[in-house]
């Protein structure tokens, strides 16, 4: 038996237990990022209301580390470069796009 058997094989476990991983955190995650989305344009919309500017910029905040987090997942770097995505999205395009292409999932 070579050395690198059981190596291998340990690797192979890593991989299934982050495949089941993958199958609860991608749809928590997208449902998140729904949340957020929902979050920040309920507070533009009521900007006069108390505690407008913090929680406009909490909720953005947050949703901006979720699509950055996705982003990772969907090709390893931030900024909207998946692939076949357009290029100069904002955050909420950025968004749309991600919650598009993995509408399945959820």
């Amino acid at each position: 038996m070579s050395k690198l058997t059981p190596a291998i094989k340990e690797a192979e476990a890593t991989l299934q237990e982050l495949r089941k991983a993958q199958k609860t955190l991608l749809p928590l995650l997208l449902t998140e990022i729904k949340s957020a989305i929902q979050q920040v344009e309920q507070w533009h919309e009521a900007p006069f209301a108390d505690g407008f500017a913090d929680n406009t910029a909490g909720y953005f905040h947050q949703l901006e580390a979720l699509v950055e987090l996705l982003e990772i997942y969907d090709c390893g770097s931030t900024g909207g470069f998946g692939k076949d995505q357009p290029d100069n999205l904002n955050l909420k395009e950025r968004a749309d796009w991600l919650l598009k292409k993995y509408k399945n999932i959820c």
